[in-house]
């Protein structure tokens, strides 16, 4: 029996060169697809993807709560343009720094100037509406466990005096910032900061920041 010809012998080949291109696209197609899955698998129905429930202050609704050194609770307050809100943390056998952030995502301030068994005071004047970021934090990350209360005590139009008062806090966090950098120079533009904060302070009859400030 004779063997296959020349044109059989081609047509093979084409057979063959055509599986392989075929295998070659398998191969490269399943190559793209993690690219494409990977962010589908992402989705909602994840519990890692889920969004942390945060809770909102909201006006003479205390939320007592206890925190270990190292610890970040966070909170969500709405406020609208020229909303002026005033709150207290009162620092339970533990020492508390309260960072705020506007809707932004912007750091607007930080405070911690009372000690433990004393109630940290923040004023926040709305610039902008939305949700602020309330971040209460350890003043020391090694620190013992220890229990706060936080408390919004006033949610108001703003007035002149409390725009006053907030600039004067904005000086108070801006010389806080110097005084950490341990310079000389930096020691001298902090207590600038303290004496522009102090007038204002005495401009408004708030005593208890003067006394803080001195």
């Amino acid at each position: 029996m004779s063997g296959p010809t020349i044109c059989q012998h081609r047509q093979l080949l084409l057979v063959r060169v055509f599986s392989n291109l075929l295998s070659l696209i398998l191969v490269l197609s399943l190559l793209a697809v993690p690219s494409a899955v990977y962010p589908q698998s992402n989705n909602s129905s994840s519990p890692a993807a889920q969004s942390v429930s945060i809770p909102n202050l909201e006006l003479a609704s205390p939320i007592e709560r206890e925190i270990t050194g190292g610890d970040v609770h966070t909170y969500n307050l709405t406020l609208k343009v020229d909303q002026y809100v005033l709150f207290y943390v009162d620092q339970r056998g533990i020492d508390i720094a309260v960072w705020i952030f506007d809707p932004k995502g912007k750091k607007i301030s930080e405070q911690d100037a009372f000690r433990v068994g004393e109630k940290e005071e923040v004023g926040i004047l709305a610039e902008i509406a939305g949700a602020y970021r309330v971040e209460v934090h350890t003043s020391f990350p090694k620190g013992p466990t220890g229990r706060y209360e936080i408390k919004v005590t006033e949610i108001r139009p703003a007035s002149e005096g409390d725009k006053i008062s907030n600039r004067a806090g904005a000086l108070i966090d801006d010389a806080f910032v110097l005084e950490r950098k341990q310079t000389k120079e930096d020691w001298r533009k902090a207590i600038a900061k303290y004496e522009e904060a102090l007038a204002l302070w005495q401009s408004i009859n708030e005593t208890v920041w003067e006394a803080n400030t001195l």
